[in-house]
Formats: C-alpha cells, structure tokens, sequence
C-alpha cells in the first residue's frame, strides 16, 4: 500500500500563524513514486482584507473566554469533538510579540464529513471545521469560519447529498456561537479551486509510517496539536475508507 501526502499549500490567513494540515491517504495498488511532488502554479487573487474569499463573519460579544467556550459548547451539543483549541495571541507572546486575541476552535462531529470524505478522501484536508475568534482594537470578538461551499469547492464534492449534514452542522455551531441565525453568506470565492490550495506528495510507505515520519520531522518549536484517524468507525455507516489520517 502506498501513502499520498497532501497539505494545505498556504495556510489561510483566518488561521492565523500556526496551523497548517496534513493529511495522509492510504491508496491501493502500487508504482507511485517516492520523490516529487505535483504543486499547481495556479494562485487564487490576493483576498480582500479582513476576509478570505469563502468564510463567513459574524459578530461573537467582546469576552474572548466565553466566545470561546460558545464555540466549544456548540460543538458538542451537536455530538461533536473540540479536537484542539489554539491560541495565537498566547503562543505569539512566547516569542515576545503582541497581538490581539486570536484563538482557532477546532472540532465537529465525524459523522457529518463522511460522505464527503467517500466521495473525494482530499475532503480531509479541510475537515472538521475551523472556528476563528479574533478580536480587534475595540474589543470587538468577531467568529470567522470557512463557509460550506467553500469547503466543498477545495475539497473537490459538489454532490449536494454528500455537503448538506456538513453544512447543517456547520450553521447550526455558527448560530448557537454566535447568537445570530438564518442564512449566513460567505465572501465571494474568486479564484478558490482545489488545484490552488492542494499540493500533492507521493510516496512509497504506509499511512501509519508516513505520520510518524511527519512527526519525526518537525522543526524546533513546531508541534501538532491535533490528530484524527478519520477511517476510524467509518464502516458503522456505510462503506469504509481507506487509511486516513490527517495531523494539524
């Protein structure tokens, strides 16, 4: 069995400076190569300042720890799991910069990503969702994610059956974290294509060989702060993936 090793190829500036993923796909059959990768030269236009095309904004109070424990909240409700919470603005302070808050909440439940994940395993890379808090010179706490239809865009899915329980549960975080709901619109998606954010990396071993190389191979002061077998249960609903796993 062969791993492909695909990764965000720029970190989305809603995530502010920590976070990148990787994600491990194990594929039948052999002869893929070890070396190389296939990186696109196809970038998307520099996005409008304060909000990369495709998330959603909305208003979250001016009290960083309850914002924070909202999203939290929400996310379980919905039989969901936090798998990380990060905060920039603490991890930035160590190097001794200062910035506002900043703190990305990271989790949702497995069940509403399977079927995209059946239907393109790429889907992992953006999977689960990532709930931003940011805080501006005000004070003001604004809740920034990536909007349903841009996840589906970069994941490569336009089957609506396979989007809708991500993007009903997605909302559903977003309107109890908030305290805002209906229709939330995203920013316009120009130029956002799975080719324009995916860089692709064949290799020649096992998924489970390939994250302990990852691991091994992080930079002094690099971490991951989450990692999930997404493969895992999966055949408790349907068809089973194949080996994935993704590290953040």
């Amino acid at each position: 069995m062969t791993a492909r090793t695909t990764r965000i190829q720029r970190r989305h500036v809603i995530m502010g400076a920590v976070l990148a993923t990787s994600l491990l796909v194990g594929t039948a059959g052999c002869g893929a190569s070890a070396t190389g990768e296939q990186v696109t030269s196809l970038a998307p236009p520099p996005p409008t300042a304060g909000q990369p095309p495709g998330t959603v904004t909305l208003p979250a109070g001016t009290d960083m720890a309850a914002a924070v424990k909202k999203v939290q909240d929400a996310i379980t409700a919905g039989n969901g799991v936090v798998l990380a919470t990060v905060d920039n603005a603490a991890d930035a302070g160590t190097t001794g910069v200062t910035i506002p808050g900043n703190t990305v909440v990271i989790g949702g439940a497995p069940s509403v990503g399977l079927p995209m994940l059946r239907v393109n395993q790429q889907a992992a890379a953006t999977l689960p969702e990532r709930y931003l808090l940011r805080q501006d010179s005000g004070g003001a706490i604004s809740l920034v994610y990536n909007g349903p239809d841009y996840v589906a865009a970069v994941s490569g899915v336009v089957d609506l059956a396979a989007t809708t329980p991500f993007a009903t549960a997605t909302s559903s975080v977003a309107d109890q974290a908030s305290g805002h709901s209906g229709a939330h619109s995203s920013a316009p998606m120009i130029g956002v294509a799975p080719k324009s954010f995916l860089r692709t990396a064949a290799g020649n071993a096992n998924v489970p060989v390939t994250v302990a190389q990852l691991r091994a191979g992080l930079g002094v002061g690099e971490t991951v702060v989450a990692a999930q077998d997404l493969a895992a249960g999966s055949a408790d609903s349907g068809p089973a993936l194949r080996a994935t796993q993704s590290l953040l």
